[in-house]
Formats: C-alpha cells, structure tokens, sequence
C-alpha cells in the first residue's frame, strides 16, 4: 500500500485532484474510491498505523520491513510537534529513537530505504480503537508494566505548579495529583504554548485518539461541531453564578452527551471572564466598535460585533499580541487571563474590564480523548473525573483573581480602565439576541435545543 501511496502521491504533487481506486485503500475506507483529500485528511493515522504494523513486536529482527522516510519524519512530527523534514540517508548517530506517541522505538540503518529495529516499548497502555492495521497487536494492551503517560497540550504560557498562568498551572495540579492518586499507573506531561501541535488542530487530534488531553477554548472548536460555539455566546452568560450552574443543569448534561458522542470528555468545567484591550478608545458601548478591527473570539461574536460596525478577524489568543502590534487588529477580546499573560498592556490605551460582570464568557474546559479515556481501567478513569471536578474551584478563584490583577496591570501600564454597566450589557444582548443568538439557533436543532436549555439559567 505505501508504494502504491508514494508513487501516485507523495511523489507525484500533480495526482492531487486525482480519485484513489486501490484495494487496500477502498478496504481501509469502506468505499471503492477515496479522493487525495481523504487521503491526506488521514494521513497522519495511516502512517503511524503502518509503522506501527510493519515493526515487530517481540525480537529484534535484521530483515525488518523497510519504513519509507517519510512515515518517519511524519511520526516525528505528530510527536514533538515540529515539523516534518526527511531522514539524512546516512545519519550522524547510528541509532533513531522514534516516540510515536504510544510506542517508543531504536531503530537502526539497514539500507538506503529500510531500518532494523533494536527494540520497542509500550509507552501507554491505551492502543487507539480502529487504527490498528495488523491483528497481532490487538493482544498487547495488557502488555504494558510501565506507567502510562498522557501528553496534555494547551495554548498558554507556562510556568510552574506555583507560579505562573493558571490554567498551566491547574494542568500540572491536575498530574500530580493524578500520579498520586493511581499511584504512578497515570502520570502527565504538559505541553503548554501550543509546543506540541497548534492550537486549533488540538481538538480534532483529541477525537482521533492522536492527543490524550487539552485545557481547551470550547468554541475553537465551532468550525468542526457547530454547537461549540455555544461556549462563548455573547451576553448569555455574564456572571460566574451563571456559568457555574451549567454542569448539573440540563444543558450542561446535554452538552457532555453531545461531545462524548464527538469523541470528547470534560474532567473539569472552567468559565472565564474576557475583558477588550484597545489600541485606541475603550470598547463599551455598540457604537464603540463602528470602524474598529477586532478579534472576538468566536463565530458568534464576531456576529454580533459586525452588526455593531466592526470588522472582525478569526486568530486564538495567543496570536493577539502580533496582530495588535501589526496593526491588523485594533482591539483584542479575550479572558483576563489572556490579556495578562499575552502582556497586551504593552500595546493598549484602554481597557474594558470583567469585573463585575462581562458580555464575554468562555468556557476553557479540560478535555479529553475518549479514545483514551476509555481504554483505561475503571478506578483510573474515576481518579481522572473526581481530580478535575475537585480542580474547578482553583480554575474559578484563578479567574476571578485575574479579573481584578488585569486591572491593575493596564492600569500600571498607563492604560484607562473602565467597566462595564448594566445598560450598557443589556444593549449588547439586544443585539447579540437578533444576530448571534438567532443565528446559532438556525444551524440545527442541536443547536436551537442548547440555546433554549442555556436561557433558563439566570
């Protein structure tokens, strides 16, 4: 399959457009023909599926099947988040270590295009549903002795367990308490600043079972499950009693069972409060923002401020700091915590604070793979969901703290900080009602079921 697949693809850029009929694949796809696009869509499963079928599994071996560069580099790649680049034919260091994620290998240069492979370890127990092309290694989950490791990516900066942006740090809480509590069966490996893989592609790795965790912006993933978008809905909710009230609610119920049958858990609910810094003048009112670039933070409200008069543009937060400095934004919504840890007071003249109350609220969970998470051990998956409810009050004081120390912090930096007043919210919600709101409604009953379910909470 792979030579059918380097020599009418990975070689050959024009077959693009072209349409796939091959056995194997139609097999693998359920269907007789695939397009590139399909192809390449799954690429990144296929190939570590490939490696991890053509490898041997008990005894090294000197006639192992050759393993195309390109697969390497690929599995390198979904590792450590770096980019792909083709193996040298005769490296520096005679040995390769490959850490596809769930299996860890030494291999060795056998030829031009094949490697021997020395060893192989199992680095966590969970072998990903569905992915496997060779039946052997169906057996080996058991196999497994050593500690089970979950990579947990975020977008934030990060410090450590005491010090720094809490949402890093309520990631590394959550590991050691974890590793106490199963003791050593889970441990955790945070990679915070997106050093693992970007940050809108951490959601989609989560479905497939390529990442094991995330502390993750719920609407970045509006673009792939619309009803995502519901967790930063302008002016839906504006006070942490709000947001607190979603988990044991009905839409809060609705919406676990919504992203479970997405592939997604939710240890831990968290809310955060946003506030705008400006370059210019402060963002309070709707006719604040006629001419003005901003960067809202989701689809819907971006609507909502388009029919306010602004223009929009689509970037994560951690992108905020680049954009305002070039220009390209005029003014930045994103939680407290954001505006402090992306140091935007740098660049801003005004802020409208959080305080008290917002028409910005996000829902910033801790995610997981349930490809993973249920391929683990009962006691172990309660560990994980008791240890992230028991760490939403840290996640709830971390954000509120910094709705007031964002304040202070503008303020130091010679900015004018104003609030938010009632009036001024409810004339953003009769807005955000006829755009944004009415909008989401429209996309599904899914949708319009959320919204009418979120309403009741007041």
């Amino acid at each position: 399959m792979w030579a059918y697949i380097k020599k009418h693809h990975l070689q050959n850029p024009a077959n693009k457009r072209e349409i796939l009929a091959d056995d194997k694949l139609a097999k693998i796809f359920g269907k007789p023909k695939v397009t590139i696009f399909e192809l390449n869509k799954h690429l990144a499963a296929f190939e570590v599926t490939s490696l991890r079928a053509t490898l041997p599994l008990h005894r090294p071996r000197s006639d192992a099947p050759g393993v195309p560069r390109s697969i390497l580099a690929h599995a390198e790649r979904l590792s450590h988040g770096g980019r792909p680049s083709a193996l040298p034919e005769k490296p520096k260091r005679p040995n390769l270590r490959l850490d596809t994620g769930s299996w860890e290998y030494r291999l060795k240069p056998h030829h031009d295009n094949a490697w021997e492979v020395l060893s192989m370890n199992i680095t966590r127990r969970h072998v990903l549903a569905g992915t496997l092309a060779a039946p052997a290694l169906l057996g080996l989950r058991g196999a497994a002795s050593a500690a089970t490791v979950l990579k947990l990516s975020h977008q934030f900066p990060g410090g450590s367990i005491d010090e720094g942006d809490f949402r890093d740090r309520l990631c590394r809480k959550f590991g050691l308490e974890l590793e106490k509590r199963t003791n050593g069966g889970l441990t955790v490996q945070v990679y915070p600043n997106s050093s693992l893989m970007k940050t809108n592609s951490q959601f989609s790795a989560m479905r497939k079972g390529a990442l094991d965790m995330s502390f993750y912006p719920l609407p970045y993933a509006g673009g792939e499950v619309a009803e995502t978008n519901i967790g930063l809905m302008p002016c839906l909710v504006t006070t942490y009693q709000q947001g607190a009230q979603w988990k044991n609610s009905a839409v809060g119920r609705r919406l676990t069972a919504l992203l479970e049958e997405k592939g997604i858990i939710m240890p831990s609910w968290v809310w955060q409060a946003g506030g705008a810094a400006s370059r210019t003048t402060p963002l309070v009112n709707p006719e604040d923002a006629k001419g003005m670039k901003i960067r809202g933070g989701s689809r819907e409200m971006d609507l909502m401020l388009k029919a306010a008069g602004a223009a929009t543009l689509n970037i994560p937060s951690n992108e905020s700091y680049a954009a305002m400095q070039t220009g390209a934004c005029d003014a930045v919504l994103t939680s407290s915590t954001s505006l402090i840890s992306f140091r935007l007071e740098e660049l801003s003249k005004s802020l409208t604070s959080s305080r008290g109350r917002s028409f910005w609220f996000m829902m910033e969970p801790l995610m997981m793979s349930k490809a993973i998470f249920d391929g683990l051990p009962k006691d172990q998956q309660n560990a994980i969901m008791e240890i992230g409810a028991e760490l939403e009050a840290f996640g709830t004081a971390g954000a509120q703290a910094d709705d007031e120390k964002v304040e202070k912090t503008f303020s130091k930096a010679g900015a004018k900080v104003v609030a938010l007043d009632e009036a001024s919210l409810n004339r953003w919600r009769d807005i955000a009602r006829d755009t944004a709101w009415k909008d989401y409604a429209a996309r599904s009953e899914s949708c319009a079921e959320l919204l009418k379910l979120a309403e009741t909470i007041v």
